[in-house]
């Protein structure tokens, strides 16, 4: 996945061993299934567009934030769907791993 500034964030899951990964340019978070509280999307509005989008993960007691748009964007518009379907798509995958 990437984001509006071209950096590319990567989860990697290993389901034998119940520990992940988050990778971000300089940023690398690895994390055990269990330390793992959720993850959710957040979007700054006004108007008709979209200011930010970003991910909240929470891992034990610590949140980390992952920005996807940073600049301001039509939710309607080509960019805007990318931007929203991309978060989405990273929480979907993040909290797929409390699914039994």
């Amino acid at each position: 996945m990437a984001n509006d500034q071209d950096e590319v964030i990567i989860l990697v899951k290993d389901l034998k061993n119940k520990v992940a990964a988050i990778a971000m340019k300089d940023d690398i978070k690895t994390f055990f299934f269990s330390s793992f509280r959720g993850a959710n999307c957040f979007y700054e509005k006004s108007n008709k567009k979209i200011l930010s989008a970003k991910v909240e993960v929470t891992i034990n007691d610590d949140i980390f934030t992952y920005n996807f748009g940073t600049k301001p964007f039509r939710q309607n518009g080509i960019i805007g769907k990318v931007i929203i379907e991309t978060c989405e798509e990273f929480v979907k995958a993040l909290n797929d791993i409390n699914e039994p």
